[in-house]
């Protein structure tokens, strides 16, 4: 790997492709394990049938994450990224502690954090 790649050097458009990853979007890609350790900041993996998580715990770069229609219900490994936005379908039961956990998390499903956390928190009082 060339050292402006390595480095996430702007001006090599193949780095910016290592940067943000969104051809994995609406394929059948299942495994993540070839990314393990990658200077990603971005995934999109939506409507993949991945359903590990545990590759991306080495992409200390990862930023923004887009989970949406898959089937991932372990969001752990997420835990000490320095995620800023992350897309999913949401469940509580399975996806609450780990996100509540992520401190420096701006946007969760396009919506800022405390109002994403003020919806959840008003639903289960219902």
């Amino acid at each position: 790997m060339s050292d402006c790649l390595r480095r996430g050097d702007k001006r090599n458009p193949a780095s910016r492709l290592m940067r943000f990853l969104k051809p994995f979007y609406l394929t059948q890609i299942s495994d993540l394990k070839p990314l393990r350790g990658m200077p990603v900041e971005g995934l999109n993996i939506h409507a993949t049938k991945v359903t590990d998580l545990s590759p991306l715990k080495e992409c200390k770069q990862l930023r923004v994450l887009i989970l949406i229609q898959t089937e991932i219900l372990d969001l752990s490994p997420l835990k000490e990224l320095p995620l800023d936005v992350i897309q999913l379908d949401f469940k509580p039961e399975h996806h609450t502690e780990a996100l509540r956990s992520i401190k420096t998390l701006r946007e969760i499903n396009k919506k800022p954090v405390a109002e994403f956390w003020k919806e959840v928190d008003e639903k289960s009082k219902q």
